[in-house]
């Protein structure tokens, strides 16, 4: 935990130094819920309701969503912040009991549902002029089904928290209401009406207000009170198709492993810098992306001497990183820029970089927040990540700086220092001049909508304005499981010491015969990449939790237990959703095939009632075995000891949905395992009317081929005068062609090619040099012009096509939730036969 009382001075606390904590770390609970389109969030919403149960849902700091898992992990979140903005407005106790997680699971489930009735797959083409749209700009079915997340799950709830903080605000402010101009999420009183909510706003904090000590250091205290309850930080994870990094997308953060990162609370920082305003140099002429340039225009006056004395040294180093020969001077870095292996501070990933960043930032500027934030760790924790970021970018510099840290006291301060000013100048390279305007911008649904779409049938989400256009043009982000699958490495980073992960990926079927074919391989081959990445990812955690045990129980030096602190994991709950039961107490009553379940379609689109009810129920009997069997420790307190086979101290556990009667096993059997269809599951499970209507589709086909039979000649006759008649056209375009003579195509030739060649010759290479000296605003103009004069091209051929396609699809739409969809729901209602109402009558009879 944090120590607020420490004495500080402008730098590091001077009570720090740079050995090794021996303070045992506190726990740390993550969620990992994974992707798998809706029968992964109906599965996720089993393991919140045994979560909520055992009174663990409120001991979770960090939830970490991809995919599906990232669409119940919005509706929780938001679900959240409402139950809070509610306590704060009716001045109740602010923590939330084992009740009132129970009763946001519930209503995570019931909001969930609605949305899934609606069928967001089918809905997405029941508007012509959104599909029209989609097929002749760059607004893409990605972007649009992040709008139709927005409209059918969240936006009764950001109505709600709309009200909320309307209301809030109105008590508060002394200007009036919000209709006389007061912002509210980027809005002047307008209250929303398409379930649009800001990422940044989406943070589950009281109101707004700051938490003392930071985030880190609340929920440090929460931890340590038995009736504590943490403030969960969301993490929406993404795949950024042009580094093939994790794209994380938090209220607080965005950013790329290797592109970099944005803070909403640094991005004014950020941009100020590149900009040439927050750190002022001289003219140089480096072009080290135009930086030295920059921040030096206008600035060269003598009252910041001493900060382009700082700033300077770094910057050339930056054009040419080294270790400096013993005739070259580093201002006031010279002895740490002397090291040897430095320069691979200016090579590393800024993700590595961003590691020693964040502790460097607790230990620079955290003391210096009022109230002082110490992100829930002592200094000397603080130290310990710091140093260790360090090592891990490069074992041969941390030797050296190791020597270094050694000669003088304040060496860590300047160290310190030193990486603060790299990270500002490594991130102000790549990131956008607009980018706090951009992460404004960016909404809850777009995240949700990334995080989800999966390829190749969603394309990348593009993204403008976060990143320079000299470096990223146009970001394209993808489904987060291309990357990981899980989402476990956001708990990872964030040094969570007990993980329960939810794992929803697809079943890995073994073959009986393998397949020639080569377009079969290729997608072969992406279900075993998939499978070795979630088989690496789980052996990984489980060799951190056995590696953790084996230094407690063996009684290793402390040295060794202290190294193993940011590194640990005590405990790990990992299912998947065909596992295996562990524990003979499980809830009672479940027998439902597993494997059948484990297969169900990974889809947007509407599932039944039994379908629902059984992948709710899967997630909470699995949840249940697993939790009970591998983190019985977190519910009771920190260091207590866990008696064997302890029972939570909580009823035995109930199904949250009834199961399957004795009449009804065989019919949720069929409703299962026709629901790995992705298409005509109405058919197969023999409802009237769609079987009816596919039939006499049928017929009328085969009446079709055999009318083409009977009057082949008259077909015959037919298709020759369509050959003839697109003959003749030929022949127009023929003769107009020929009209040209030689000369003349020649000279027209040459002329385009030496159009060609100027531009790719002389004006792409000029344009190069430029682009850093023109106002940042233009970079995107030029980049948006070229993206519409492209599109003007496609407009003109596509428009007439585009037109009829909208119109199929839309009828489309509409005959497939008629025809097939709705009949499925009705038959694979709980209680229902599939026959529907001759059923029914009997049973009236």
């Amino acid at each position: 935990m944090a120590s607020d009382s420490t004495d500080t001075t402008d730098g590091v606390p001077s009570s720090v130094d740079s050995s090794r904590s021996d303070k045992a770390p506190r726990r740390k609970l993550g969620l990992a819920l994974a992707g798998g389109g809706f029968r992964a969030s109906l599965f996720h919403v089993g393991v919140l309701h045994r979560m909520a149960e055992l009174d663990l849902l409120r001991r979770v700091e960090v939830l970490s969503t991809v995919s599906g898992g990232s669409i119940v992990g919005a509706l929780y979140t938001l679900l959240l912040k409402r139950e809070m903005l509610k306590r704060l407005a009716a001045g109740k106790e602010r923590r939330l009991g084992r009740e009132d997680y129970r009763a946001i699971a519930s209503e995570v489930e019931e909001r969930l549902v609605r949305g899934i009735e609606r069928n967001p797959r089918n809905a997405a083409f029941k508007k012509p002029w959104h599909t029209f749209r989609m097929l002749v700009s760059p607004y893409s079915l990605s972007q649009h089904m992040a709008r139709l997340y927005e409209q059918f799950l969240f936006k009764d709830i950001v109505e709600e928290l709309w009200d909320l903080e309307h209301e809030r605000v109105s008590k508060t402010t002394m200007a009036g209401p919000i209709s006389e101009g007061i912002a509210l999420w980027g809005r002047t009183g307008e209250r929303p009406s398409d379930g649009r909510i800001p990422l940044r706003e989406i943070r589950a904090v009281w109101s707004g207000e700051r938490l003392p000590g930071g985030l880190e250091a609340y929920n440090a205290r929460e931890a340590g009170d038995p009736a504590g309850c943490a403030v969960t930080h969301h993490v929406i994870n993404a795949t950024t198709v042009n580094s093939g990094g994790r794209f994380l997308f938090a209220s607080n953060e965005v950013g790329d492993w290797y592109l970099g990162y944005a803070r909403n609370s640094e991005a004014r920082k950020l941009a100020r810098a590149k900009e040439g305003f927050e750190v002022p140099l001289v003219e140089t002429g480096l072009p080290f992306a135009g930086l030295a340039r920059r921040f030096g225009r206008g600035r060269a006056d003598a009252e910041h001497a001493p900060e382009r004395a700082q700033w300077m040294p770094l910057v050339r180093w930056l054009e040419e990183p080294r270790t400096l020969g013993p005739n070259e001077d580093g201002g006031p870095w010279d002895a740490i820029l002397r090291c040897e292996g430095v320069a691979a501070l200016a090579r590393a990933d800024l993700g590595l970089l961003r590691r020693a960043k964040l502790p460097a930032w607790y230990l620079r500027e955290g003391p210096k927040q009022q109230p002082a934030v110490g992100g829930g760790l002592s200094p000397e924790e603080h130290v310990e990540l710091f140093l260790s970021a360090l090592h891990e970018i490069s074992s041969r510099m941390y030797t050296s700086l190791e020597a270094y840290l050694a000669t003088a006291p304040a060496a860590i301060d300047h160290l310190v220092d030193f990486i603060l000013r790299l990270y500002l100048l490594r991130s102000a390279r790549g990131i956008a001049p607009e980018v706090e305007r951009e992460l404004g911008r960016l909404t809850l649904g777009t995240a949700v909508g990334a995080s989800a779409c999966f390829p190749p049938i969603f394309s990348p989400i593009m993204l403008e304005g976060l990143y320079d256009n000299a470096h990223v043009a146009r970001l394209g982000l993808t489904d987060g499981g291309v990357f990981d699958n899980v989402g476990v490495s956001a708990l990872l980073d964030e040094r969570c010491t007990h993980i329960i992960a939810s794992d929803t990926s697809g079943v890995f079927e073994q073959q009986l015969v393998a397949r020639p074919s080569r377009l079969l391989l290729f997608g072969r081959l992406t279900i075993i990449l998939m499978k070795v990445l979630g088989d690496h990812q789980r052996h990984m955690l489980r060799e951190r939790r056995r590696a953790h045990r084996a230094v407690e129980a063996r009684g290793l030096l402390q040295t060794l237990k202290s190294h193993f602190s940011t590194r640990m994991l005590r405990n790990l709950a990992f299912f998947h959703i065909e596992s295996l039961p562990l524990r003979a107490d499980g809830p009672s009553g479940w027998s439902v095939d597993r494997a059948r379940i484990a297969r169900l379609r990974t889809d947007l689109d509407a599932f039944g009632e039994i379908e629902r009810n059984a992948l709710i129920n899967q997630g909470y009997v699995t949840a249940d075995h697993y939790l009970r069997e591998f983190l019985t420790d977190y519910n009771l307190r920190q260091g207590d000891e866990t008696p064997e086979g302890a029972w939570w101290g909580f009823d035995p556990p109930a199904l949250p949905k009834p199961p399957p009667g004795q009449e009804d096993g065989e019919r949720w059997d069929r409703v299962l395992r026709f629901g790995s269809a992705r298409f005509f599951r109405a058919v197969k499970l023999k409802a009237i009317v769609p079987l009816l209507l596919t039939g006499v589709f049928v017929a009328l086909a085969l009446l079709g081929l055999v009318w083409v039979g009977v009057h082949f000649d008259e077909t015959l006759a037919w298709v020759g005068r369509a050959v003839a008649g697109l003959g003749r056209t030929l022949a127009t375009i023929s003769a107009w062609w020929a009209g040209w003579s030689l000369g003349w195509m020649a000279g027209v030739s040459l002329v385009l090619i030496a159009v060609l060649w100027i531009l790719q010759g002389l004006w792409k290479p000029l344009l190069q040099r430029q682009i850093e000296r023109w106002p940042p605003p233009w970079n995107r103009y030029l980049a948006t012009a070229g993206k519409w004069f492209g599109l003007g091209w496609r407009v003109l051929w596509r428009t007439p096509f585009a037109l009829v396609l909208a119109l199929v699809l839309m009828g489309y739409a509409f005959v497939n939730d008629w025809l097939f969809q709705q009949p499925f729901l009705r038959a694979s209602r709980v209680g229902k036969s599939p026959k529907g109402t001759a059923k029914q009558a009997s049973d009236k009879s």
